[in-house]
């Protein structure tokens, strides 16, 4: 996680996500359908096919989508920004107007009217990485935006699994009190990221702690109000609220949201 803290802005009304230590991480694991096409609004490197009609490049096929947005994922800033569409066949019918709302959102990393084209039936919008204050923040679309906390999921499960098998005996004779996981770590449970994307709209950082002090077999996160600032600096867990404590119990392989 950058800085070890994830930051989280969301938009109940527009489910637009402003997020830094996630981006398109594990997005095509959480994701319950894949795209099946992706236009590329903004394209530097000019990746994909070129389409005469529209003058933008597309990628198409289900794998090559997953392996796009694959390579994207690992960067800090991401280069392109995209849009999701169902058919070609739609896409061929975009009005100049449209077309011209889709470069005005590659332009300004914002939409004219609203990040959704009944033409294309689009779930996701990618504006890419922004730099407000230096910190690269990720800004996208969500049709459903239970995908993104899907994806926090297995961002905050990655951790812990990290956390896991960083953690040494200090002497090799020295029996071990963590009980180590017999499988891979489960993300947390809806309700569990429901709660969190109610506690976003305000804003918040989540913060990893450790084992702090709840014992060898617990991983703690503690979730503050960020607002819309994602600078997020250790000062700020004296001055900014505290939501509530994350856990996860490793030897019972369960979450827990204590507020």
């Amino acid at each position: 996680m950058t800085n070890d803290y994830i930051y989280i802005f969301t938009n109940p009304i527009s489910n637009q996500v402003q997020s830094l230590g996630v981006g398109l991480k594990y997005f095509t694991t959480a994701v319950t359908t894949l795209p099946n096409h992706l236009l590329l609004i903004k394209n530097p490197k000019n990746l994909g096919r070129f389409d005469e009609f529209s003058r933008f490049h597309i990628v198409s096929g289900t794998e090559e989508v997953k392996d796009f947005i694959e390579t994207q994922e690992g960067r800090k800033q991401a280069q392109t920004k995209w849009i999701d569409f169902k058919y070609e066949s739609l896409f061929q019918q975009l009005s100049d107007q449209e077309i011209a709302e889709l470069l005005f959102l590659g332009h300004t990393d914002s939409p004219l009217n609203q990040p959704t084209f009944y033409k294309l039936g689009n779930r996701y919008t990618f504006f890419g990485s922004t730099y407000p204050n230096s910190f690269p923040t990720t800004k996208m679309y969500y049709r459903d935006i239970h995908d993104f906390f899907k994806q926090l999921g297995y961002v905050l499960a990655e951790r812990v699994a990290e956390d896991l098998k960083e953690q040494k005996p200090l002497f090799v004779f020295r029996k071990k009190t963590v009980t180590p996981p017999s499988k891979p770590i489960p993300i947390p449970s809806k309700p569990i990221l429901s709660h969190l994307a109610g506690l976003s709209h305000d804003g918040i950082a989540i913060t990893f702690e450790g084992r702090a002090d709840m014992g060898p077999n617990q991983r703690v996160f503690h979730v503050y109000l960020a607002e819309d600032n994602p600078r997020f600096v250790e000062a700020d867990k004296a001055k900014q609220p505290l939501f509530g404590t994350l856990i996860y119990d490793v030897k019972e392989g369960t979450w827990n949201f204590e507020a």
